[in-house]
């Protein structure tokens, strides 16, 4: 007897063990918009070597920007992960959609989610005693209502000066349709010669504005080389779509570090030296040639040459 209830305790156990399921840790306090929370999140059951990554799921960031990550915790068992996000808004914000993929006993891929709902406190910036109505806007001494009398002298004189802006438009569009004729740059060629005048401007302009460039600059260059709408993703957006193109490990990872930076400087305010922006333009560089290599078709004359 005591045999089976043994038996059916460590049934159990294995029972418990193998149920999967993601556990996300929140702060208990109020936070203010602009700071960066940082979230745990934790996996439970399964098998801890058939984890897979995290991602966050497509247009989550309507209330929340993504600063770091998400990235896994070294050491952990069963696997953690990290993120760090930043509130866009105020009151009770309900944490971005959060799946991680596990592959199962039968061998089949698939998605855990967080069986619960997690929520963060969001308070304003300002104490309560700033916010305080404007004052009541009042006219000047003497004066009650609309100046009619100003109208027919402005007309006279707005007149002419519409007419003019109106002959420098139209002149203006006949000289962009006279230039539509010259070929536009190949997208590389495009993309080497943005992230030649990136690198002039290291040192002269703010490093939130070379990062903005650096990111416009490649996702520009992956809209016009794949067709996919890459200038609106998301950074995240943007990572999954490598990894479900299956785009080489060197541009994934590339692409990972450049938005990691360039997210980090723009909402998290972090500092960066002019050498990591130069890197960063390096790295760049290499993400458009190894894609270039990946996308075009190998010549069957040119797998006999090698």
């Amino acid at each position: 007897m005591v045999v089976f209830w043994l038996f059916l305790l460590a049934f159990a156990g294995m029972l418990e063990a193998g149920e999967a399921s993601l556990e996300i840790r929140v702060p208990d306090h109020t936070v203010t918009v602009g700071d960066r929370v940082s979230v745990r999140v934790q996996a439970r059951g399964g098998d801890d070597g058939l984890w897979g990554d995290l991602a966050l799921s497509p247009g989550s960031e309507e209330s929340w920007a993504v600063v770091e990550g998400p990235r896994e915790i070294p050491g952990a068992k069963p696997p953690a992960w990290e993120i760090v996000l930043m509130p866009l808004a105020l009151g009770e914000l309900e944490m971005p959609a959060i799946e991680a993929s596990l592959r199962n006993t039968d061998g089949q891929a698939v998605n855990i989610a967080p069986a619960e709902k997690s929520t963060v406190t969001v308070g304003s910036v300002l104490a309560p005693e700033d916010e305080g109505q404007p004052a009541p806007l009042r006219d000047p001494l003497g004066v009650h209502g609309f100046p009619w009398e100003w109208v027919a002298p402005l007309f006279v004189i707005l007149l002419p000066l519409v007419v003019l802006a109106a002959w420098w438009w139209r002149r203006r569009s006949e000289t962009a349709g006279e230039e539509a004729g010259v070929p536009r740059l190949a997208p590389f060629d495009e993309l080497e010669r943005l992230l030649g005048e990136v690198q002039e401007a290291i040192g002269r302009q703010p490093a939130a504005l070379v990062c903005d460039r650096l990111a416009f600059g490649i996702r520009h260059y992956l809209e016009r080389r794949t067709g996919e709408p890459a200038v609106e993703m998301t950074s995240n957006e943007l990572r999954i779509l490598a990894r479900r193109a299956e785009w080489p490990q060197a541009v994934q990872l590339g692409l990972q570090r450049l938005t990691g930076l360039a997210d980090g400087v723009r909402f998290g305010r972090r500092a960066v030296a002019d050498s990591d922006l130069q890197e960063t333009g390096r790295s760049a560089h290499k993400i458009g040639k190894e894609l270039e290599i990946h996308l075009t078709p190998v010549v069957a004359g040119d797998e006999g040459g090698h």
